[in-house]
């Protein structure tokens, strides 16, 4: 069962790392804005 457990961790932290690839051009400019307006305050 650990196993199970352990192989699908390994599963969703690859999709993970590959949709972080691929909106990283997306995602970057939001993430900047969203720390620029924390650090504003």
């Amino acid at each position: 069962m650990k196993y199970l457990v352990y192989k699908l961790q390994c599963i969703l932290h690859a999709i993970f790392l590959c949709f972080v690839k691929k909106y990283r051009k997306i995602l970057k400019p939001c993430l900047n804005g969203f720390k620029n307006s924390e650090t504003l305050d």
